[in-house]
């Protein structure tokens, strides 16, 4: 095996971020947006409990408007390179002052299972979503 194989990742390494309590709607918005001036995040994925709420909640993210059915616990950002795990820490000590925990490793799967679509408790968000607006 070369030297160049046993260094690669045949996956992108993940960052969890978990607040200490359930986030508002606000505070999910400012993370996000704090995760779009880092470069190279490739996924975020929110994760928490369904919410039934008759009223639609939506987030805005620049010029994006999301549509939450959950209140997020878990924040899941898979990067391209370790060095975004600084910056990514920096925006959560900006956006949680209650406090959080984080964690790198992979924490999700490759691929969503029957019941993933069934019951639908992950929000994935692009990069696309993400993108900066040019200055």
């Amino acid at each position: 095996m070369s030297e160049s194989d046993e260094n690669t990742v045949p996956y992108n390494l993940e960052v969890v971020i978990f607040p200490n309590r359930l986030c508002s709607d606000d505070t999910v918005a400012r993370f996000l947006y704090c995760l779009r001036k880092i470069d190279g995040i490739t996924k975020v994925i929110m994760h928490g409990p369904r919410t039934y709420d008759l009223i639609k909640r939506t987030i805005k993210i620049g010029e994006k408007e999301i549509i939450l059915d959950i209140q997020v616990g878990k924040f899941f950002i898979e990067i391209d390179y370790p060095e975004a795990i600084l910056s990514i820490r920096e925006a959560a000590d900006a956006t949680f002052p209650f406090g959080y925990r984080i964690g790198t490793g992979r924490f999700t799967k490759y691929q969503k299972t029957t019941m993933d679509h069934v019951r639908g408790y992950s929000l994935v968000f692009r990069k696309e979503i993400l993108k900066r607006e040019t200055e």
